[in-house]
């Protein structure tokens, strides 16, 4: 689940082009279909969320429900000790003191609710204001072929993203694919402004960054430092590849489905994401016991997860038999199956800026290049 609790999704997440998502409802996806309401919904839709639209989000809606708002500065306070009880403010344990306001840093807050984001150096720590950076910015690439698809404030509103794409998805070999620009930005010093370059899946949710994460044209960051105001214009370059990216994807899902993968390759591939450890025994009252069992039964659910996942579920098993099906087993266990615990906005937002992802995919990929028995084009081979 989410970190961010039901309401703080309902009041502070917007999901856009609804009335495109219908059929990939019941297979584990951001949007699932209400056949009581005959409506599309979040999954953590509650009676009062109204930010779901069924085409692009405008972006005045975006400003007024996300981003009507400023953080604010506001004076660090220390205690000066060089005064006398008769001209100090208030006298603790250690003797008198007035409280001074620092030289070096300052605090930023929600103006509204006063939640503190930080404490950062007064001259070195730029705001990147929300409307500016993420609204401003990207309603520059906003026109007839692309609009608003998701908007959100994380971390009590110290993080921020808004991402862009096409209303239509683009189908290649079966699969069904959607190109979108995310931009993220913090007031609270967790993350650089940057714009990203990422493909939905839309059967499973997946992001796929790995074709094009080796490019440097692909990420575009900006730090929250004192001249970072002046390299603004070099964004909209940064970010006009996204009609590159239904070509970029095409050629390589088109070159995964053209590799034949059998059951036994892919249960190696099984084994080297998660190798079955040998058992190791001890004499424990007198019999002879697996001391290292957990470990065991955790490669062992690990390994039927996977296989169940390409052979009979249906975010893998229409493309059973390829390099593609094996990829896409793997790439949606990783990112849905793997942990319960913390599948939330946040973390896969985190993990997409960060290149978790497709770090993990990479690893995927280096494991097929070293099996001899799988001819791995050189496209492929080159992202590792």
């Amino acid at each position: 689940m989410s970190k961010e609790t039901i309401q703080w999704l309902n009041e502070n997440t917007m999901i856009g082009f609804t009335a495109n998502r219908e059929a990939y409802s019941h297979m584990g996806w951001g949007i699932q279909w209400d056949d009581t309401a005959k409506a599309n919904k979040a999954w953590w839709h509650t009676d009062g969320f109204s930010n779901g639209y069924e085409q692009a989000i405008p972006v005045e809606e975006v400003e007024r429900v996300l981003f009507g708002w400023d953080p604010i500065e506001t004076e660090i306070m220390h205690k000066r000790r060089d005064v006398t009880e008769a001209d100090a403010d208030a006298v603790d344990g250690n003797g008198p003191f007035l409280w001074v306001p620092s030289d070096k840093y300052k605090g930023i807050m929600h103006p509204d609710t006063e939640f503190e984001f930080g404490v950062f150096g007064k001259d070195t720590y730029k705001i990147h204001s929300y409307r500016e950076w993420l609204i401003e910015n990207l309603s520059q690439l906003v026109d007839g072929d692309v609009g608003i698809a998701t908007a959100g404030l994380l971390r009590g509103g110290g993080v921020a993203y808004v991402t862009v794409e096409m209303p239509d998805n683009v189908n290649i070999v079966g699969m069904d694919i959607r190109p979108q620009l995310l931009a993220c930005t913090s007031v609270d010093g967790t993350k650089s402004t940057t714009y990203k370059a990422i493909t939905q899946v839309c059967c499973c949710d997946n992001t796929l960054d790995v074709a094009i994460s080796k490019s440097d044209t692909g990420t575009f960051k900006v730090r929250h430092s004192t001249n970072s105001l002046g390299k603004l214009g070099d964004a909209r370059d940064a970010l006009g590849i996204i009609y590159k990216q239904a070509e970029d994807m095409e050629e390589f899902l088109k070159t995964l489905s053209d590799v034949d993968i059998t059951t036994p390759q892919f249960n190696r591939i099984v084994e080297a994401i998660k190798p079955m450890p040998d058992a190791e025994t001890a004499i424990k009252g007198g019999k002879s016991v697996v001391t290292n069992q957990r470990a065991i039964t955790i490669a062992e659910n690990t390994h039927v997860d996977l296989k169940r996942m390409y052979q009979t579920d249906p975010r893998a098993k229409p493309w059973n038999g390829t390099l593609l099906g094996a990829f896409q087993a793997v790439n949606t266990w990783h990112n849905h199956d793997r942990s319960n615990s913390d599948n939330g906005v946040e973390r896969v937002m985190t993990a997409t800026l960060g290149n978790q992802v497709a770090k993990f995919d990479r690893e995927f990929f280096q494991i097929v290049k070293d099996m001899e028995d799988i001819k791995v084009p050189e496209s492929i081979a080159s992202l590792v």
